[in-house]
């Protein structure tokens, strides 16, 4: 019995391998483009139009598809003169309309992180796209029409109220009412966590208008009680993309998806040449060949009553949404004010200062540091041992105690949460995770143990180690903060000395190793990172995302897409780092005149308060007893 199943578990093996061998190989080596169509447009018979995405086998965008590669067939029959022009060449803008659930079953974190997607979304579009806002609970409401004010729209989706029941079907045809008042490119984006309740309309009803007209409707399936069937049959009826969302990460990475999408497709146009009875099915097909792979899709539409003369192709423009996705900046964490527990925390806080300058007093500055890097190498003779104080021979295995001890009981999530805040401060004084996980316990116990002895009360021992022990957090905070304002303010210039070291003949990883030698800042400090990381095996375009990740800065998140997608795609990285750097420099005088902006609008508190007040008793100071006087004599 053991030989037959011993025999069994062989010949099973062997079939695993045959299977992995002649199925998986063959398809790994054949893996081929992929084609998507979306938004058809055929309102303008014998014109026609359709978006068209095509990505390659590791999910990159095609960025340099040509006409001469697509071919489209109308009932197998080849139409002639079709055209394909890329979404970012173009300068008509994009509109588009959010039909946001404001339902009561929302409530919480779903609608907050609703509005931080839908926020995330209008600052990402062009200058020149247009949004409109659609919140949808009791009644379908139209909160501000199509619009080119990002801060009008921010400030509608900011207003959006909760409200019971869900009118679904109601929501989708003002959206798309909304929509088709702008030119085309049109498109609706609708989010929702559950199903239709109580619409005036029905499914079918709201989808004969919304086809009738052609705007296409973008669903998304927010959490999972969502109705997934209703919202995959509107975005197929409509011509849209259908989406699902688990929680408000995903749901943010979508929107920033649609927007990516929208600007990395094609917009395919041709005349059609198909002459049938009106109200026939055309069965269109496109086929991109490219190296020797053909990749197709199809859609069908309705055939129109049309001219029996053939008009000119003319092409559809479209917009030009922003290529990445770059998310929010981080929001600055700001520390709960602690004077209010009395005059006992000052004297904690007096003693966990000294305690933690103790502990960081062994750390080397900055120059010792890059003297050690400069000197070292070339010192000659014996090396000098270093000399070490008492406090931290003292300190070392107690923070390698701490450390092991705590580290087992912190969850994995909250420890690589402080990895990456400590990555994104550059590692402050040389301190890793160890290091500062035992600060933070030495820190809690110490708040824990004077603010019981201080306050008479050992219950409160718990409230003030943890008060202590996440102060440190704070800390880190600001430094990760401060940091990145610093590497906002030096990535400009940075880019001007890679420009001009590459357009000299220095290849990119050379260039970067130059900003490295010339500055001493954050950003040198990065670059010299990722180039460490590359030497150490990983590719260029892990250690660049590693390094975006790390400084989570938006225009670093915009240089590291930009220069991985021209090496993937082989476009000249000189090129790419001029456009960059000009796009750097906008983006700087933009949020200086933001800032210069926001700046009278602060300037308004303080002359209210503290000016006028001060000029009003200056001017109408001596003129107060004249008036009394006065009032006085008239009274007699």
């Amino acid at each position: 019995m053991k030989k037959v199943t011993s025999a069994a578990t062989l010949m099973a093996r062997v079939a695993l391998c045959l299977f992995a061998l002649f199925v998986l190989v063959p398809y790994g080596a054949n893996a081929q483009d992929r084609l998507e169509l979306s938004n058809p447009t055929v309102n303008d018979q014998p014109n026609v139009a359709v978006t068209l995405s095509l990505t390659d086998e590791h999910g990159l965008p095609v960025t340099d598809l040509s006409s001469s590669e697509v071919r489209v067939t109308e009932n197998g029959v080849s139409q002639p003169d079709v055209e394909v022009y890329p979404y970012y060449e173009q300068a008509t803008p994009i509109n588009v309309v959010l039909a946001l659930d404001t339902s009561r079953s929302m409530r919480g974190k779903p609608f907050r992180d609703a509005r931080q997607a839908a926020h995330n979304f209008v600052d990402n579009l062009a200058l020149n796209d247009k949004v409109g806002v659609v919140s949808f609970g009791t009644e379908a409401k139209l909160v501000t029409p199509l619009t080119g004010d990002a801060d009008a729209a921010s400030h509608a989706i900011d207003s959006l109220k909760l409200s019971p029941n869900t009118a679904l079907n109601d929501a989708l045809v003002v959206a798309s009412r909304e929509a088709s008042r702008g030119p085309s490119p049109h498109l609706v984006v609708l989010m929702t966590d559950g199903a239709n309740w109580k619409s005036t309309l029905s499914q079918s009803e709201a989808l004969e208008q919304v086809n009738a007209l052609h705007v296409p409707v973008y669903t998304i399936a927010f959490g999972k009680h969502a109705n997934t069937q209703a919202l995959e049959t509107i975005a197929q009826s409509t011509g849209g993309k259908y989406y699902e969302a688990s929680n408000g990460n995903a749901l943010k990475d979508l929107f920033g998806n649609i927007s990516q999408q929208l600007h990395q497709g094609y917009q395919l146009s041709y005349t059609s040449t198909t002459r049938a009875s009106p109200g026939s099915p055309v069965t269109v097909r496109v086929e991109v060949r490219r190296d020797g792979v053909v990749s197709s899709a199809t859609f069908t539409y309705a055939y129109a009553a049309r001219a029996q003369t053939d008009l000119p192709a003319s092409p559809i423009h479209t917009g030009n949404l922003p290529l990445v996705n770059p998310g929010r900046s981080a929001e600055p964490m700001h520390a709960t004010p602690l004077t209010r527990f009395g005059p006992p925390i000052l004297a904690a806080l007096g003693v966990l200062a000294l305690c933690g300058g103790l502990f960081l007093a062994g750390t080397p500055s900055r120059v010792q540091r890059r003297l050690a890097m400069f000197v070292s190498p070339f010192s000659y003779g014996p090396r000098r041992q270093t000399r070490t104080s008492f406090v931290g021979d003292l300190v070392r295995p107690l923070t390698r105690l701490v450390s092991g001890v705590v580290l087992r009981v912190l969850p994995a999530g909250q420890q690589r949460r402080m990895m990456d805040a400590l990555a994104s401060a550059g590692h402050p004084r040389g301190m890793r995770l160890p290091q500062f996980v035992a600060l933070k316990t030495a820190i809690g116990l110490l708040a824990g143990v004077l603010g019981a002895l201080l306050t008479h009360h050992a219950l409160l021992g718990p409230l003030w180690f943890a008060v202590g022990f996440y102060l440190p957090d704070i800390w880190l905070s600001q430094r990760v903060k401060q940091r990145r304002k610093k590497v906002l303010l030096q990535l400009p210039d940075a880019l001007d000395l890679l420009t001009i070291s590459v357009e000299a003949g220095l290849g990119f990883d050379a260039a970067m190793q130059e900003v490295v030698h010339k500055w001493d800042n954050e950003i040198a400090q990065e670059f010299a990172t990722a180039l460490g990381e590359m030497k150490l095996g990983k590719s260029r375009r892990d250690a660049l995302r590693g390094m975006s990740k790390r400084v989570s800065v938006q225009e670093m998140q915009l240089f590291v897409s930009a220069i991985v997608q021209a090496d993937e795609v082989g476009m000249s990285i000189g090129r790419t780092l001029h456009n960059q750097a000009e796009q750097m420099r906008l983006r700087r005088r933009q949020r200086a005149e933001e800032l210069a902006h926001k700046a009278v609008i602060k300037i308004i508190i303080p002359m209210v308060f503290f000016i006028f007040p001060s000029l009003f008793v200056v001017l109408l100071g001596p003129a107060i007893p004249v008036f009394m006087s006065a009032f006085k004599a008239m009274g007699h």
